[in-house]
């Protein structure tokens, strides 16, 4: 009979291999428990200094450059950790009454509704298809951006924070800039973190794709702290300005760098939101017509290059071709879907467990299979298909709402300039989110979400505090007499 330490025992082997998971699963949990614990003591430090505002700040910078592929034991990463320190934070300074307080809004209503849809859509469904992506998707990419906009929501800025708001997403744009430059002419030994060169993820590998591993992220958020860098303008003494303008020539050659058509559409739809937001109206109209004619002037000889061009270091100008014509086919399956399931969809995260069904049907004269290993291209259709009309509809009424408060604030002139330029910051990103969402699932890519929902609570936040949304707040039926003033505080 073969004894327990003999290789030869199968049973001895087994409890061998169960002993060195455990104690591997064991080794992993302390590490992350320490690390979590590290993370907790300085970013408690940072909070003391600059409160919830700089946590919620610090959130989508650390999960920008030091997000998973920086760092990560199991599913525990730096801005997973800072997220949840930024709760409790948020939850303590809720119950000692240092948050912003106020009436309940109709955009309150329908942000809380679109999340509520999602979640019950993710598990009425199989949430645990292809290692529980659908719970995954919920909670990192809707979850915890939806946190991160309810703690900015209700986070009392100031006019000296916007303007370190301005000074940080300004150097972070150049350095995302530099770093694009660096991708580009493959000088590796500049970029970090190592990462971006290093990553097994070899998608994009040639374009600037930045520590987001996407050129689409990479470059949304160059754009937006390109208007970053207009806001801060009336702020600069005549000595800073000339480094405005050479940040402002960076972060162009940055959005040049990504090599990504919808990125390029987005800086010139931002600019054009510039022009017609920034300058006095008898010049908009020039400046638009100046933008077009260069516009045109240099797309229309190199329209061919444009359309077909090699970009990423292993895909040839074939393959992008090809890539361009699965777009059609894309939004064709996802007629279909939408087509069978109007209202509820097939389900939160399923598009790819059930749309082999519809690419079978033949009522499109496409070589639909053709599309089978990629997911849908289109941040609205991808909704549709998944969640219907009834998830859809309240998340483009939320970006209306967000858009409506957005204008009413900068057109606000009683309100200081450092506050209405946070509108500003967050149309162009809104602007770029919907120009490349296009051609891209862009609420799959990582931190997209997280930018659009901070910015949207941070300009909500001072909405509520400026009063801006006094009109669209929900009334409330109490027996005892009203003031005739309301208080936002």
């Amino acid at each position: 009979m073969p004894m327990c330490g003999s290789s030869v025992n199968p049973k001895c082997n087994v409890h061998r291999k169960i002993v060195r998971s455990f104690l591997h699963g064991s080794r992993m949990a302390l590490i992350g428990i320490i690390f979590a614990a590290a993370t907790a003591v300085w970013y408690l430090q940072l909070f003391r200094r600059g409160g919830l505002f700089a946590g919620c700040l610090l959130v989508v910078l650390l999960g920008s450059v030091f997000g998973f592929g920086f760092l990560h034991v199991s599913v525990i990463t730096l801005d997973r950790v800072s997220c949840g320190i930024l709760l409790l934070a948020y939850i303590v300074e809720r119950w000692r009454g240092r948050t912003l307080s106020g009436p309940v809004t109709i955009t309150d209503g329908i942000f809380l509704f679109f999340i509520t849809t999602l979640t019950v859509s993710t598990l009425t469904h199989d949430w645990k298809y292809d290692n529980a992506q659908p719970m995954s998707r919920l909670l990192l990419l809707y979850a915890m951006p939806g946190c991160l906009y309810w703690v900015a929501r209700h986070t009392k800025v100031s006019t000296r924070q916007i303007r370190w708001f301005l000074i940080s997403t300004i150097v972070f744009g150049v350095y995302l800039s530099l770093i694009a430059i660096a991708e580009v002419w493959e000088l590796d030994a500049l970029v970090f973190p190592k990462f971006i060169v290093n990553s097994p993820h070899e998608e994009f590998l040639g374009r600037a794709r930045g520590p987001f591993l996407n050129p689409v992220a990479n470059g949304t958020f160059i754009v937006t702290c390109l208007m970053s860098t207009w806001m801060a303008w009336p702020f600069a003494s005549r000595r800073e300005r000339p480094f405005l303008v050479a940040a402002s020539l960076l972060l162009y050659i940055g959005t040049a760098a990504t090599l990504t058509r919808g990125v390029w559409l987005g800086a010139a739809a931002t600019t054009l939101l510039a022009i017609w937001f920034i300058f006095p109206q008898r010049k908009r109209i020039g400046l638009t017509i100046l933008l077009a004619t260069l516009g045109i002037g240099l797309a229309i000889p190199q329209w061919d290059h444009l359309v077909t061009f090699k970009r990423d270091r292993y895909v040839s100008v074939v393959d992008m071709a090809f890539s361009a014509k699965l777009r059609p086919m894309l939004a064709a399956v996802a007629w279909n879907m939408f087509a069978d399931h109007p209202i509820q969809g097939v389900g939160f995260g399923q598009y790819k467990q059930r749309d082999n069904e519809f690419i079978s049907k033949h009522n499109f004269d496409m070589p639909l299979h053709q599309v089978r290993p990629y997911v849908q291209h289109n941040v609205i259709f991808a909704l549709l298909t998944e969640v219907g009309l009834l998830g859809t509809v309240p998340f483009l009424l939320l970006l209306g709402a967000w858009t409506r408060n957005a204008v009413r604030l900068w057109a606000d002139h009683s309100v200081e300039f450092a506050m209405r330029a946070v509108s500003l910051i967050f149309l162009a990103y809104l602007v770029n989110y919907l120009v490349n969402g296009m051609f891209h699932d862009v609420a799959l890519i990582q931190m997209m979400n997280l930018g659009l929902f901070f910015l949207a609570g941070l300009m909500m936040s001072i909405c509520q505090s400026t009063r801006v949304t006094q009109a669209e707040e929900l009334p409330t039926y109490e027996t005892r007499p009203q003031s005739s003033s309301l208080t936002l505080t």
